[in-house]
């Protein structure tokens, strides 16, 4: 019987099987996919074939799944893919300039708003230079309220590591610091300070590129997403300006914290659109066996069909199961693969050649 924390998510091409509670994931063809739902994830041995119980037992030794009796595989309940939250926002994004009174009424005006909603999570982009004495006395502003955590993007310098080290003694809920504008790209080997190096302005803001690296695996994220956009969903972004956006890639602005509660703002009409959204709406989104661990920045459109697509095409290929950088590698359009304003269209005669060629007959 497979645990009920290992789910499989089944793709056009084949299927990620998601372990929940440990964070992890493999892949399995869809042939193994259909066996599993078929019986209700709990697969008999009597009358297998040798190569299939072979695999199971792979599975059962590094913990996928476990051999019982029928009786007692019939006492254990599925897993419950409610999912709900607490926080009216879940997590904001707050662009900040280096200013004294600006950031003054950030902690005064803005963050008591944030605690009202119960966001426990909050993203920090300073769009202008900061000293490591002004980070320092930002940071201890924290102490006094009810932000649970929070990541900081600051302008490349050059700090010494023991020194960033000590900003993340001063503020616990400190997560991680990320410098934008950076020599090079760089991850920082010192587990106890999570410092980022990023060749890419804060103008980029977040890619549509998708990176495996980052996909969320874990039971919040996957309850989430099957009936929300993992992105989009429950978050409020404020510009230097103070304009108040769902997200930065969402350009329109539900007013200004000047003369708008944050409150006010998420009820209006057209702020919580893209919140429900979810990847099992999308086009080719839909097809893919990551669906429920990625967590993509790209604008949903809507055609006159009302059916959804993704404003940039992704470079992860469910069709054929692969990445933009591997060998093989085919864009929607090569495989016979329309999707745009107008339509979604699978060229199966085609795509099913391009697959062979790929992957032979497996």
């Amino acid at each position: 019987m497979q645990f009920s924390n290992c789910v499989p998510v089944k793709g056009y091409n084949r299927t990620a099987i998601y372990d929940l509670q440990r964070y992890r994931y493999i892949l399995a063809s869809n042939f193994f996919s259909d066996l599993l739902i078929e019986n209700k994830n709990k697969v008999s041995f009597d009358n297998i074939e040798p190569d299939l119980k072979d695999y199971l037992d792979e599975l059962i030794e590094d913990e996928w799944g476990i051999s019982i009796d029928k009786s007692t595989a019939a006492i254990f309940p599925d897993f419950d893919l409610q999912w709900n939250h607490y926080s009216m926002i879940t997590n904001g994004q707050i662009d900040l300039n280096n200013d004294a009174k600006y950031i003054s009424d950030f902690f005064e005006m803005v963050v008591p708003q944030f605690e009202e909603l119960i966001c426990k999570h909050l993203q920090i982009n300073f769009l202008e230079p900061i000293s490591y004495s002004e980070t320092q006395s930002f940071l201890s502003r924290f102490d006094d309220t009810n932000i649970e955590s929070f990541t900081i993007h600051m302008l490349y310098s050059s700090f010494e590591i023991e020194t960033v080290k000590q900003l993340f003694e001063i503020q616990p809920r400190l997560m991680s610091i990320i410098m934008y504008n950076s020599p090079k790209n760089l991850i920082n080997s010192n587990v106890e300070v999570k410092l980022f190096y990023t060749e890419e302005d804060i103008t980029v803001r977040n890619r549509t590129t998708i990176y495996s690296q980052y996909f969320a695996l874990n039971i919040s994220a996957f309850t989430e997403s099957q009936k929300h956009n993992a992105y989009f969903n429950r978050k409020l972004c404020i510009d230097a300006l103070g304009n108040i956006t769902n997200s930065p890639e969402h350009e329109r602005s539900f007013g200004n914290v000047k003369n708008i509660k944050l409150r006010d703002a998420i009820n209006s009409e057209g702020f919580k659109d893209f919140w429900f959204i979810h990847k099992g709406m999308i086009d080719v989104c839909k097809e893919c066996e990551f669906k429920h661990m990625c967590v993509d920045a790209a604008i949903p459109i809507q055609r006159k069909d009302k059916g959804w697509y993704r404003s940039t095409e992704c470079n992860y290929n469910p069709f054929i199961s692969k990445w933009e950088n591997e060998d093989g590698y085919k864009t929607l359009k090569e495989c016979g693969i329309s999707v745009n304003a107008n339509e979604f269209k699978i060229d199966e005669k085609r795509l099913t050649k391009i697959n062979q060629e790929i992957w032979g007959d497996n």
